[in-house]
């Protein structure tokens, strides 16, 4: 198995995606509450987007992350969803700092695991069902790692799902994969539910 959701051992990535952007969102209430920022589509759309939170490589082993615990399938996966912009942005909200510091801190810990499971290698490096191997270490390691886990997983849930106003779930197309036409419903801001 290459993916991280098989690793986890979920039943439908629809099952996944509510139990844990349900998890996110009571860990992360409190933090979220006086978000205001509106992200522009357009901008989320651009192929040369330039982080603003993070550096360039920081942007990258993030974004590597999200596109192991949401990978393409037959439906887009983190990627094209945006998600790693929408972690750009949110990351900019002073509520989110926390959040922000602590997920940052630990990415070189990413690099080290990678040694240890390919000597020479860093995380980018490594093959899928590695890395897959690695965030799966950091999912049942301790604390610190828990916790970056818990971070990355709820916000690429919540950008892959959550209001495109703020730079992910792209053209709605997340909706769609829930099976929720957005254009036939009034879909609920992300707001109202922090």
């Amino acid at each position: 198995m290459t993916r991280l959701a098989r690793v986890m051992a979920r039943p439908t990535r629809r099952e996944f995606v509510w139990g844990g952007l349900a998890s996110y969102i009571a860990l992360t209430t409190a933090a979220c509450r006086a978000r205001q920022t509106e992200a522009s589509d357009a901008a989320a759309a651009a192929p040369t987007y330039a982080p603003q939170s993070m550096n360039a490589g920081q942007y990258e082993m993030v974004s590597a992350v999200c596109d192991r615990l949401l990978p393409a399938d037959q439906d887009p996966g983190a990627l094209a969803l945006g998600v790693p912009v929408f972690i750009d942005r949110m990351f900019r909200e002073p509520e989110l700092a926390v959040l922000q510091k602590h997920a940052l801190r630990m990415l070189p810990f990413l690099d080290r695991r990678a040694r240890q499971l390919v000597p020479g290698s860093t995380f980018l490096q490594l093959t899928e069902k590695a890395k897959d191997e690695v965030i799966k270490q950091f999912q049942l390691g301790a604390e610190p790692e828990k916790r970056f886990f818990a971070i990355l997983l709820g916000m690429t849930l919540e950008g892959a799902f959550g209001d495109p106003r703020y730079g992910g779930n792209k053209d709605g197309r997340g909706y769609r994969m829930l099976g929720v036409d957005p254009d036939q419903h009034d879909m609920p801001s992300m707001k109202g539910h922090h």
